[in-house]
């Protein structure tokens, strides 16, 4: 797959593709793919420690920010296909979310917490803060315009607070906010906003704060990048579940547990379709999960077994990518050590969401070829080199109906 560096992970089956050549067929031999994982361990891999954290996903999978063990704790990472890791800051701190292309990133340095916007360009610069109080980022509108998270109101007391170009401001007093839709307008989150109930809330910019329940605990962490549909979790009197909450139903829909007591939902795709997050399973411990209306609740592991077959298991997810491609989070790997991974969820050489390479995405690939462009949307560019080009080709030959099912 070219320079794609995520190939040393995944397991490759040796496969043939037929190669047009000046109107010849040679036979060429090339790897073929399965759905893949890249796990994240090289920065610190002696410590017996938490590893990483991936907390977000770029639009196109190609950016992951987390938080990254090096020898004296954790610190903000960014890492890049192309680039490899690159830490943000040289004191404590997390990454926790990314703008759709990649080049924008939030999170919070030090101690006392410090809300931080990073980009290439510009290197790290703290947000303006309300006073002197801990200030953290936790998510980013799209193209990084927009960004919301926690801060200190000025005579005491957390808030929700949104950053824009305007600077600061609270939009929901004793509560945090985690979750921004894509063009900045609605903002998850949670916390004492609703007269003394812990409850999740959603603010819009025309509608102002909305709590979205009176009777439970409960707590928001996404909102879908259409700014549609709101994720988290409830209390019950079972254990607490994860849920998705739409403004046509105005209720929590409870998305069930895979066999345990509880789950929490961390994240959806671009219209609320899919969410993920994590579950106890039957007889105790954490699995991640994925939802959707037509399957339900289903174990991330099961569903991706050959991601898991060295051992590893898939703790939790955080966030997907807007077209529910790519998927990040953390799990436990056979040495002992929780690290991060990035799945990509689709058949290697596709060029479209499936179980099977076929003649669709060869159709994709050649009625793209020649043209140049990168973004979530141009999965014709199998490898992600900004061309689709004979490369691109090959790849989707070598796994031509490989592994349908």
């Amino acid at each position: 797959m070219g320079t794609l560096r995520w190939s040393n992970q995944f397991r490759v089956r040796s496969g043939v593709a037929p190669l047009l050549v000046s109107g010849l067929v040679v036979l060429t031999a090339l790897p073929a793919f399965s759905q893949s994982i890249r796990w994240f361990p090289e920065i610190n891999p002696t410590s017996n420690d938490s590893g990483s954290l991936a907390w977000d996903v770029s639009a196109d999978g190609q950016v992951i920010v987390g938080s990254i063990r090096v020898s004296d704790g954790f610190r903000p990472f960014r890492w890049t296909r192309d680039g490899g890791y690159q830490l943000l800051a040289d004191i404590s701190g997390g990454a926790f979310s990314i703008s759709a292309d990649g080049r924008v990133v939030v999170g919070f340095v030090g101690s006392p917490n410090r809300a931080f916007r990073w980009t290439e360009t510009e290197g790290l610069q703290l947000l303006p803060t309300l006073g002197n109080g801990t200030h953290s980022a936790r998510g980013v509108s799209a193209d990084g315009s927009v960004i919301v998270g926690v801060g200190v109101l000025p005579g005491g007391g957390i808030t929700a607070v949104r950053w824009t170009a305007a600077g600061i401001e609270s939009i929901a007093p004793g509560g945090q906010a985690w979750g921004v839709s894509a063009d900045g307008t609605v903002v998850a989150g949670g916390g004492f906003v609703g007269g003394g109930l812990f409850t999740a809330f959603r603010w819009t910019e025309t509608g102002g704060l909305q709590t979205l329940s009176g009777v439970a605990t409960a707590f928001a962490w996404d909102v879908s990048a259409d700014g549609s549909t709101v994720v988290g979790f409830y209390q019950t009197a079972g254990g607490s579940r994860a849920f998705r909450w739409r403004p046509d139903s105005g209720a929590f829909q409870d998305l069930g547990t895979l066999g345990g007591r509880s789950s929490i939902a961390f994240g959806t795709n671009n219209d609320g379709s899919a969410v993920l997050g994590l579950s106890e399973k039957a007889g105790g411990g954490a699995r991640a999960f994925i939802w959707t209306e037509a399957e339900g609740m289903r174990d991330l592991n099961e569903v991706f077994p050959e991601a898991v077959s060295d051992g590893s298991v898939l703790i939790s997810v955080r966030a997907v990518s807007l077209d529910g491609r790519y998927i990040v989070g953390w799990g436990d790997r056979p040495n002992g050590r929780r690290e991060a991974f990035v799945l990509d969820t689709w058949r290697s050489g596709a060029a479209r969401p499936g179980n099977c390479v076929d003649d669709d995405d060869l159709l994709a690939v050649l009625f793209a070829f020649g043209t140049r462009g990168t973004g979530y949307t141009r999965h014709e560019d199998i490898n992600k080199d900004g061309i689709v080009d004979d490369r691109d080709l090959l790849i989707v030959l070598s796994n031509f109906r490989r592994g349908c099912q």
